[in-house]
Formats: structure tokens, sequence, C-alpha cells
């Protein structure tokens, strides 16, 4: 009898929501601010550099804020254990979870926003890692790790991604959310 390793991942980029326009949008208006504090001052002083120094460090504080908000995740499922990574930029990587398939409880696909905001409360930890900054759309799934309490997963998967961790799940959960 052959064993077979189990391996599937999957990349998702995550749409920029409004509030972090917002974000952005703040980040422009503070730079403009300071900008033009920063000339009225340079002509009360008599210091034609100080403007162009703050553009320069306001500059970089635009592309910080950017950078920080262009997210990628990353899902992998291998042999039962789920994992999920946050990639900031493209360069940076941060773990964000990781548990094993047989610590699940509930699993679904995600309605509406009521659905999350019901599915959030009393829960230890909530990790959004999907595909929209809310969650709705893609899947959930509450599991339990050694007796932190309760957590939940908000995550876009595959088709192909969630085929695979079905037979790792375990008979309820797995009965409740995909019928026989």
């Amino acid at each position: 009898m052959f064993v077979t390793d189990v391996f599937v991942e999957w990349l998702v980029k995550r749409k920029k929501s409004s509030k972090d326009w917002a974000m952005i949008l703040g980040a422009v208006l503070l730079t403009c601010v300071l900008l033009y504090i920063s000339f009225q001052v340079a002509i009360m002083l008599n210091i034609p550099m100080i403007p162009y120094f703050l553009f320069f460090g306001c500059g970089y504080g635009i592309y910080w804020v950017w950078a920080q908000l262009d997210l990628e995740f990353e899902y992998s499922f291998t042999n039962g254990d789920i994992t999920v990574d946050k990639i900031i930029n493209k360069k940076k990587r941060k773990r964000v979870v990781s548990f094993d398939a047989k610590n699940v409880e509930e699993i679904g696909e995600v309605k509406d926003a009521a659905a999350v905001a019901k599915l959030c409360s009393g829960k230890a930890n909530v990790h959004r890692a999907a595909e929209t900054a809310d969650g709705v759309g893609g899947w959930y799934i509450v599991y339990s790790r050694d007796g932190a309490g309760k957590s939940l997963l908000l995550f876009s998967p595959n088709e192909k991604f969630i085929k695979a961790m079905k037979p790792f799940l375990p008979v309820r959960v797995r009965q409740d959310a995909f019928g026989r």
C-alpha cells in the first residue's frame, strides 16, 4: 500500500477596502499640510532646504503606508496541517496561524457581514485572511488549540484547497458542512 502526501497551496491578493483608501488619502493630506507649514516656516526663517527634506520624508511615509496595505495571503495544506501566511508588499512574510484540521469545530461559507459579526463574537482570536477585509464571500473555520479557546479564521480558498481538506476534517464537521 502506498501512502501519498497531500500538499495544496493557494495565494490570494487582498483587495483594498475603503478603510485602506482612507488611510492612504489621510497620509497624502497630512503630507500636503506638513509641506505647506514647512514652506511657511522656511520663508520666515530664511532656510530654504527644510521643505525639501520634509518632502522626501513624507514621500517615503506615503510609500510605506501603501506598501503595508499591499497584502497577499498564502494558504497551505499539508497532510492535515493548515497554515496561513501574510505577505506584505511581496517582501515580508509573517505567519498568521497554523493548526491541525482535526481541531476544526466548524467550517462553512461566509454569506454576509451579519454572519461575520455573529461568528466573531465570543472568539479568542479572529484571523482575517480573506480576499476582502470583511471576509464576505469566503469561508470560515472555527477551531480550538490547547486551551486557548475557540478561534476564527476568515479566508478565501479555492475549490482544490477545500477538496484537499475534506478527508482530514472530523467526521461530524465534514457532514455538517458538506453533507454525506
